[in-house]
């Protein structure tokens, strides 16, 4: 029995020579990889006053240390460190008045809390801000979330900043079609139009080979020769006649729609003439179209017309538009 005992109690004392024996040796390591940390950083001790400032000064640094080893070493990190940090959620009772706030909003601006009074705040700020209106600016530049950049753009184009037609200019020559768009429609929008905006648009005409978008280019030209700028016009309905040739039978429908409302001349009517058996249907009809706008059309061209009405290979929609033509100036 004292045999037993006596084994008991070596045993006891070996477990707590060993387990204080290991708990020196973590300490230590501990110690020793705390000191190699501190060794790296440099303070200069005349900076602080008493024993008690430096050793707070010292523990700072010590932290600031850790966590750079901690970036450095994902292994070091613990498992909540490894999970990403969400923005936190806009409050969507709060309005935006300032730089902070604009910064807040767009760290979690989604469709869901983009309401009314939010817009309104937002399109004022960056009326009134040159910052603000460049950190939109840049957001929607660099925004490749589809959501994000439909209402980025909704603010800027309701925004009235003096810079916002020379963003549109250069994001005119954007690689992504979608914000090339928005680009043209500010520009053909703009409050006070003139022939750097035009000739911005029509230089556009000539690069962008998105037929779509084209076709939607056509209307801004359109849209920025409303301003009656002799210049203007002039340049515009030469894009537009160019354009009415153009291989893409939607784009070459609308910009002879566009070019025969904004002038009727010996050019315009040449345009319709020799479009009257364009190969497209869609092309045809808009020179038919093209012809109500004028009053005396060639006598040649209304013969060309009858022939058209008559036509059995002509679609049906053709040989209607064409009778029609052909019954108003007989009454005439």
């Amino acid at each position: 029995m004292m045999y037993k005992y006596a084994s008991i109690t070596v045993a006891l004392a070996f477990s707590f020579f060993a387990g204080t024996k290991y708990s020196d040796f973590l300490h230590n390591r501990y110690q020793e990889q705390e000191s190699t940390l501190a060794n790296k950083i440099s303070i200069d001790d005349g900076t602080c006053e008493n024993r008690k400032q430096y050793l707070f000064k010292k523990n700072q640094q010590l932290l600031s240390a850790l966590e750079y080893e901690r970036n450095q070493n994902p292994s070091n990190r613990t498992n909540k460190e490894l999970i990403k940090k969400k923005p936190l959620a806009y409050d969507s009772k709060s309005r935006i008045k300032t730089l902070n706030d604009l910064d807040q909003y767009l760290s979690s601006m989604t469709p869901n809390n983009f309401h009314r009074e939010i817009f309104v705040d937002l399109v004022a700020l960056t009326n009134s801000s040159d910052e603000a209106f460049e950190r939109i600016k840049n957001e929607f530049t660099l925004e490749s979330d589809p959501s994000r950049v439909v209402l980025l753009a909704r603010i800027i184009a309701d925004s009235s900043h003096q810079e916002k037609i020379a963003f549109a200019s250069e994001l005119a020559h954007s690689d992504e079609a979608k914000k090339r768009r928005y680009a043209y429609s500010w520009l053909s929008n703009a409050p006070s139009k003139n022939y750097e905006i035009a000739q911005t648009l029509i230089e556009a005409s000539y690069f962008e080979e998105d037929s779509d978008i084209l076709t939607e280019l056509i209307a801004a030209i359109s849209e920025a020769e409303s301003q009656g700028d002799p210049q203007v016009t002039q340049a515009t309905i030469r894009r537009l006649s160019e354009l009415s040739n153009h291989r893409d039978a939607h784009v070459s429908s609308r910009a002879l729609e566009q070019v025969t409302s904004m002038v009727q001349n010996a050019g315009s009517m040449n345009l319709i003439r020799n479009n009257l058996n364009n190969p497209s249907k869609e092309v045809r009809l808009s020179a038919l179209r093209g012809l109500q706008y004028f009053s005396n059309p060639d006598q040649d061209v209304l013969n060309h017309v009858t022939q058209l009405s008559q036509d059995p290979n002509n679609s049906k929609e053709v040989r209607g538009l064409a009778k029609d033509i052909i019954a108003t100036y007989n009454t005439r």
